[in-house]
C-alpha cells in the first residue's frame, strides 16, 4: 500500500515579472507524481506574499521533489499546538493613558489562531469609522458568520474536506483577539471572579482573524494564514501558535511566513512556548520575530484548603464551589490494582469509584480531571509545577512550588466556556499583549521600521530581580515598559538584507532565496546583525575576545549625548565600548560603536549576564550581554566554529503565567 504524507515546499520569494504560481506549482507535481492522482495531490498553492506549496507525496516522490530548482527546503506537514481586567493597568496603559485613536483606528492587527467568536461584546463596532481604506482583505468567514467594523475580515483554512468557518469553537483564538483589541466591556469576570473592565490594550484597532487550528494547527495552514495576510495589508501579526521544540528556520512554517511579512514591514509577534527554563529551551527564535515569554502581574487568585487539624493551605485555583466537611482521600489509597506510583497520580485507570465517591482526592501531579470528576470525586488537590489555568464545573486546588501563575481574563467562546469570560494564563496570553503594544507604539510612530519598534520594547523594558536559580535563563529583555517604548531615545535598526546575510551561508545555492546582488562575506557570523543585545558562546576554560559592531539611531532629541557604561556581572571580565560617548547633532542620526568582551577561564554550561546601558540622562537605552559556554553531547569537548551550524535562538524561557519578556539573542550551536 503506498503511503503519502503531506509536505511543504519552500521556495522563497515570489519571482519578478509574469509568473503564475499555481501553474508552476501543478507543472512540478506532474513531474513526480504519477499522472492519475496528480490532481489530488496538490494541498494548496503559496501565491500572494511568498512561493511555496504543499502536497501528497510518498517517499519517492519527495526525494524527485528535494531535486527539483527553486526549492529550498522540503519538510513534513506537522501540527502545532495553541500555547484582562488587571493586566493592561499593571503594565501601564490604564484607561487614562494619552492615546492616538484615529491612528489606532487605522491598525490592522492579523490574529492567526483558532478563530473568534464574532458576536462578543469585545468585538462590537459601535462607534467606529469606516473600514481603513488600506484593507485589502475579506470577510470569508463561513456561514452565520458577519465581520463588522472591527472584525473587518475574517478567513478559515483546512487540509480536510469540511465546511470552513472563522467562528472559535476553541475559545483560545477569541481570547487572545480580545486582549488584543477587545473593546472595553463593563462588569467582566468569570463566575464573580476578577470582576472589571475587560479591554485590549488598543481596542481602536481593527482585526484580521485567520483561523488555522480546530485545535491543532497544521503547517500548512499557518502557511496559508501568512500568505494571505501579508497581501490583506495587516500591520501586525499575532500568532500565539509554536511546535513546542525549536524547528530549523527553512523547516518552520512560522519564522518562514515572519520573514515574508517582514519584508512587507510586517511585526510578528510569536509566543515563545512554555518550557524551561534551560538553554535553548524556547521555540521561537528567528531574529526577525519578536518572541514573548511570560512572567507575573501583581494578582493571583487562590483557595484555601482547611485540614481537620487546622492547618491551612493555599494553593492556585478557581473555584466557586466550596466544599465543607468532605473526607480527603490519597490517591494511593483508593485503588487495588496500580502500582503505588500511578496510583499516587490518580490515573484513571487506578481510581476505584467505590473508594472515590463523594470525597476529594489528592494527587501527586495533575491527573485527569474528567476522570476524576467520573469516578465520583467532589474535589481534587494536585501538585503542580505547570500553570493551572483550567476550566470544569469541578473544584479543584493547585498546590505549587512556583509563586508565578498569574491568569488573565478575557473573552471567551461559549462552545468553550459556559460563560462569555474565561481564565488563561502562559505565552499564548502574554503574546497578543506585545503584538497590542507594538500597535501602541506605531500608533505614536506610524513611520517606524517593524526592527525600530521591537528595539524599542527591548531598549526600554524594566528591570527585574529574582532568587530563583535559573533567573539568568528567564529573563530576556526583561518586562515590557509600553509608555517608555513609545520614547527610547536610540533603536538599533536591522534590514531584510541584514537577515538575507545571516542566511546566505545556509541557503546560498541552486534556487536559493538570496538574491544574487546581496553580498555575502564570507567571515560574517550573527554576533554582526544589528540586533538590540549580544551574545557569544565562547570555548571552556580559553581565552576569547569577542566583538559587536553596532549602529544606534536617534530618535530621541536633536543636540543629545549619550554616554556608555556597563552593568551586570563583570567578574573575570574586561568589557570595552569604543567610543563611549556618542555626540548626536539631529534627529535620524546614526552612529557606531563596538562592544568589546575579553576574558578566560568559563567552566561549561556556565552564562554570564550583562548589559551596555546608554543615557543622555532622560532616556536609558539597555541592550542585554550574554556570554556562555556549551558542553559538547560528545563529553567535555566544546563545540569550536568550524564544526558547528550556527542558528539563533532566543535565551528567554517561559514561566507559567503572565506578562511580557522581550527578548534578546544568543547562539545555539549543534554539529553538522
Amino acid at each position: 500500500m503506498l503511503i503519502l504524507q503531506r509536505y511543504i515546499a519552500y521556495m522563497g520569494s515570489l519571482p519578478e515579472g509574469e509568473y503564475s504560481a499555481s501553474s508552476h506549482h501543478s507543472q512540478i507535481i506532474n513531474q513526480i507524481v504519477d499522472p492519475s492522482f496528480a490532481s489530488q495531490a496538490l494541498i494548496r498553492s503559496y501565491k500572494r506574499s511568498f512561493n511555496g506549496f504543499s502536497a501528497y507525496l510518498s517517499q519517492v516522490e519527495k526525494e524527485k521533489l528535494t531535486r527539483i530548482a527553486g526549492v529550498i527546503s522540503l519538510f513534513p506537514c506537522q501540527t502545532s499546538q495553541l500555547q484582562t481586567t488587571r493586566s493592561w493597568d499593571f503594565i501601564g496603559l490604564s484607561t487614562t493613558t494619552e492615546r492616538r485613536p484615529t491612528i489606532e483606528s487605522e491598525i490592522i492587527v492579523g490574529v492567526i489562531d483558532s478563530g473568534i467568536w464574532p458576536e462578543s461584546d469585545s468585538f462590537s463596532d459601535e462607534g467606529f469609522s469606516p473600514i481603513p481604506t488600506k484593507w485589502k482583505g475579506a470577510c470569508d468567514g463561513g456561514k452565520d458568520f458577519v465581520c463588522n467594523k472591527k472584525i473587518i475580515g475574517a478567513r478559515s483554512y483546512s487540509v480536510e474536506n469540511k465546511e470552513l468557518s472563522a467562528r472559535d469553537t476553541h475559545g483560545h483564538g477569541t481570547h487572545v483577539a480580545s486582549i488584543v483589541a477587545g473593546n472595553e466591556v463593563r462588569d467582566a469576570n468569570y463566575y464573580g471572579i476578577a470582576n472589571g473592565i475587560a479591554r485590549g490594550g488598543v481596542s481602536s484597532a481593527r482585526l484580521a482573524i485567520y483561523k488555522v487550528c480546530d485545535p491543532d494547527c497544521p503547517d500548512t495552514n499557518i502557511l496559508s494564514a501568512f500568505d494571505q495576510a501579508i497581501a490583506d495589508g495587516v500591520d501586525i501579526i499575532s500568532i500565539s501558535i509554536n511546535h513546542n521544540y525549536p524547528v530549523e528556520l527553512t523547516f518552520d512554517p512560522i519564522a518562514i511566513g515572519a520573514f515574508h511579512a517582514i519584508e512587507k514591514g510586517i511585526l510578528t509577534v510569536n509566543s515563545a512556548g512554555n518550557n524551561g527554563p534551560s538553554l535553548s529551551s524556547i521555540d521561537s527564535y528567528a531574529p526577525w520575530m519578536l518572541a514573548v515569554g511570560a512572567s507575573s502581574i501583581d494578582r493571583k487568585i487562590v483557595d484555601k484548603l482547611l485540614l481537620e487539624n487546622g492547618v491551612t493551605l493555599v494553593g492556585d485555583a478557581i473555584n466557586t464551589f466550596p466544599l465543607s466537611g468532605e473526607a480527603l482521600v490519597y490517591g494511593k489509597e483508593v485503588t487495588s490494582n496500580c502500582s503505588e506510583a500511578d496510583a499516587r497520580n490518580c490515573l484513571q485507570r487506578c481510581l476505584e469509584s467505590s473508594l472515590v465517591d463523594q470525597k476529594i482526592i489528592l494527587c501527586d501531579q495533575e491527573p485527569n480531571l474528567e476522570a476524576v470528576k467520573t469516578a465520583g470525586a467532589l474535589g481534587c488537590i494536585f501538585a503542580s509545577r505547570l500553570n493551572v489555568s483550567m476550566v470544569m464545573p469541578f473544584p479543584a486546588i493547585a498546590l505549587t512550588r512556583n509563586d508565578l501563575n498569574m491568569e488573565i481574563l478575557a473573552a471567551y467562546s461559549p462552545i468553550g466556556s459556559p460563560l462569555k469570560f474565561s481564565i488563561q494564563s502562559g505565552t499564548s496570553m502574554a503574546c497578543p499583549h506585545v503584538a497590542d503594544i507594538a500597535a501602541f507604539v506605531k500608533s505614536f510612530h506610524p513611520e517606524w521600521s517593524p526592527s525600530a519598534i521591537k528595539s524599542a520594547l527591548m531598549t526600554t523594558a524594566w528591570e527585574l530581580t529574582s532568587h530563583y536559580s535559573e533567573a539568568k535563563f528567564t529573563y530576556g529583555s526583561r518586562h515590557i515598559n509600553p509608555l517608555k517604548a513609545i520614547s527610547p531615545g536610540l533603536v538599533y535598526e536591522t534590514y531584510v538584507e541584514d537577515y538575507l546575510r545571516i542566511w546566505c551561508n545556509i541557503l546560498r545555492g541552486p534556487g536559493s532565496m538570496i538574491p544574487i546582488d546581496v553580498n555575502c562575506p564570507v567571515q560574517l557570523t550573527p554576533r554582526e546583525i544589528n540586533y538590540p543585545s549580544m551574545a557569544a558562546q565562547v570555548e571552556v576554560r580559553n581565552s576569547y575576545s569577542v566583538s559587536f559592531p553596532r549602529t544606534v539611531t536617534n530618535v530621541g532629541r536633536a543636540n543629545s549625548t549619550y554616554v556608555a557604561s556597563i552593568k551586570g556581572d563583570l567578574s573575570k571580565l574586561r568589557i570595552s565600548v569604543e567610543p563611549n560617548i556618542l555626540h548626536f547633532v539631529s534627529l535620524n542620526q546614526k552612529m557606531n560603536f563596538v562592544v568589546t568582551i575579553r576574558g578566560k577561564g568559563m567552566r561549561p554550561l556556565r552564562i554570564k549576564r550583562m548589559s551596555v546601558l546608554w543615557t543622555d540622562g532622560t532616556h536609558n537605552v539597555r541592550s542585554p550581554i550574554v556570554v556562555c559556554t556549551m558542553k559538547s553531547s560528545y563529553g567535555e569537548k566544546t563545540l569550536t566554529p568550524s564544526r558547528v551550524h550556527i542558528t539563533f535562538v532566543v535565551l528567554m524561557v517561559v514561566v507559567n503565567s503572565f506578562v511580557l519578556i522581550a527578548p534578546h539573542l544568543l547562539f545555539h550551536c549543534k554539529l553538522i
